[in-house]
């Protein structure tokens, strides 16, 4: 009993302590996260391999991702550029920094490269190389700011389209101003031959009785 008990105890330590071993490795650069490189179009960038101190690269092969190889290094045997397009532009500054002068635009992508390291084995990493301007802003940011404020004008322009279509339709169905003017106007129009028949009734009776008069 004792015995089982102990392996159960067991169980829960030793998935803690993976766990932990899990998070820590990360740390201690077994495991190696994203890294964002700025440069400017025709500028150089430095990539660095994250490895710690007392971890010494053997084997390093750094491609466009997913697999499109660019070079190999290794301290031992030196630098071998299997992208005729990144030839006479790559230097190696340590066993971790590598420069690439001249960028051009099909330089700004995300690489990926895999470490042979002694002694913690092979680490895998990547690096995006991003286009930035002299202001140090990057070109995405500027056109995503640029679209929106496009975005706001071209909606301006489609109420304010609306809006002069719906105005010019209401004048057109009531021309010369508003119904409830135009049915006022006709009233007063149809009452004012009335008017002028009831003046000239009267002119006619007054000519007869001036001439019952004369008579």
């Amino acid at each position: 009993m004792r015995t089982g008990q102990t392996k159960s105890f067991l169980l829960p330590e030793l998935h803690w302590i993976h766990l932990l071993i899990f998070f820590i490795t990360p740390i201690t650069g077994a495991l190696t996260d994203e890294d964002v490189i700025k440069a400017r179009l025709g500028g150089s960038a430095s990539f660095n391999f994250k490895v710690t101190t007392g971890m010494k690269v053997i084997l390093a092969v750094w491609k466009k991702c997913p697999d499109q190889k660019v070079f190999v290094f290794s301290p031992v045997y030196g630098l071998e550029i299997l992208d005729n397009n990144y030839a006479g532009r790559i230097s190696v500054k340590s066993n971790q920094d590598i420069i690439l002068d001249k960028l051009q635009e099909s330089d700004f992508v995300n690489y990926c490269y895999e470490l042979t390291t002694f002694p913690n084995g092979s680490l895998q990493g990547q690096n995006k190389l991003e286009k930035t301007t002299e202001n140090g802003a990057v070109p995405i940011m500027m056109i995503s700011v640029g679209c929106s404020i496009g975005l706001m004008v071209l909606c301006a322009i489609i109420i304010g389209g609306v809006c002069y279509k719906k105005r010019k339709s209401n004048t057109a169905s009531h021309p010369g101003g508003p119904p409830g003017s135009q049915l006022s106007v006709r009233m007063k129009n149809k009452k004012r031959p009335k008017r002028l028949r009831s003046q000239n009734e009267e002119e006619v009776e007054n000519e007869d009785l001036y001439y019952m008069d004369m008579n």
